[in-house]
């Protein structure tokens, strides 16, 4: 068998291919790839195609349409992450929009209506306002939790001491103190104000911002629950509130339309209290336009009545 010859094949030099490396076509093709995803992301996120040309708000009913419509605006010119702008509507977000607006207006929600390529709708869900509170002279308006909803200009010499007390009403240690309520009534009048009684607080010197709670959350809280419960379940309606320093001790003074001051603990329940308005009302007073000095409800079960 040794003598069976194989022949060798071979093969023609011009005819052998030569081949592409692979290292240059996979960075072609990775360039042709950057390029194409940089063309997209000007095209939907820098280009004019989608900026935002028509816009609306609703939902605004408390707060100043125009200082809304201001603040948007201005939003509309910053930038995210420094390169997009939040006039483009791939961009815009009312979490960002929220974020933005919470140094001047507090906002349960912000939700957004995109109708591409330009046009949005913008919701607003305002924090429900409770009660306004005068503090020397500014005014406070607050939720329900005693959140600061917004600020606003006040009135001065609104407070009343007795000769010997401090000119600082946050620190005056006055047995005898008042508020100039017609003063109040007059400047309430001229704002839009919450339908509920004007709180006075003559205690508190702290400057609280938009968003933040009011110093006097507690005790507030208190009151809160007092006058509810009493507007609620008796025919009397408070329509003022005072807060001040008598001595060592902070003095809280319902004055009510039927000409009665009462007089309740800073750190005792509100319904407890109103339950033992009520019980002395219907034992003792039974009539609510009975001439009364003050009713006094700071004293654990003792009612003081005068």
């Amino acid at each position: 068998m040794s003598g069976i010859h194989h022949p060798r094949k071979i093969q023609n030099p011009y005819f052998r291919r030569k081949k592409q490396p692979k290292t240059s076509r996979f960075y072609y093709s990775l360039t042709m790839l950057a390029l194409s995803i940089c063309a997209w992301i000007y095209f939907l996120f820098m280009s004019q195609a989608f900026r935002i040309t028509e816009w609306g708000i609703k939902g605004i009913e408390n707060y100043d349409k125009t200082q809304i419509t201001s603040s948007i605006q201005s939003f509309f010119e910053q930038k995210k992450l420094g390169i997009f702008s939040f006039s483009n509507i791939f961009t815009f977000n009312g979490r960002a929009l929220q974020k933005n607006l919470s140094s001047n207006f507090i906002f349960d929600n912000i939700s957004v209506e995109k109708y591409y390529p330009h046009k949005i709708i913008i919701s607003f869900q305002e924090k429900e306002q409770k009660l306004a509170v005068y503090n020397k002279d500014k005014v406070y308006i607050l939720s329900a939790d005693r959140t600061v909803l917004s600020v606003e200009k006040g009135i001065d010499s609104w407070f009343i001491a007795n000769e010997d007390s401090e000119a600082d009403f946050a620190t005056s240690t006055t047995d005898n103190a008042s508020i100039n309520k017609e003063k109040i009534s007059a400047d309430a009048k001229e704002k839009s104000l919450p339908s509920y009684p004007i709180f006075c607080d003559a205690y508190y010197s702290k400057s609280p911002g938009v968003g933040d709670k009011y110093p006097a959350d507690k005790r507030i809280g208190i009151i809160i629950q007092f006058i509810d419960a009493m507007q609620s379940r008796m025919p009397i309606k408070a329509e003022m509130v005072l807060i001040f320093k008598n001595k060592s001790a902070v003095k809280i003074v319902i004055y009510t339309d039927n000409g009665w001051q009462i007089y309740l603990n800073d750190e005792e329940d509100g319904e407890r209290q109103f339950y033992k308005l009520y019980l002395a009302f219907n034992n003792k007073i039974k009539d609510v336009n009975k001439p009364l000095e003050y009713i006094d409800l700071r004293f654990g079960d003792n009612v003081y009545i005068k």
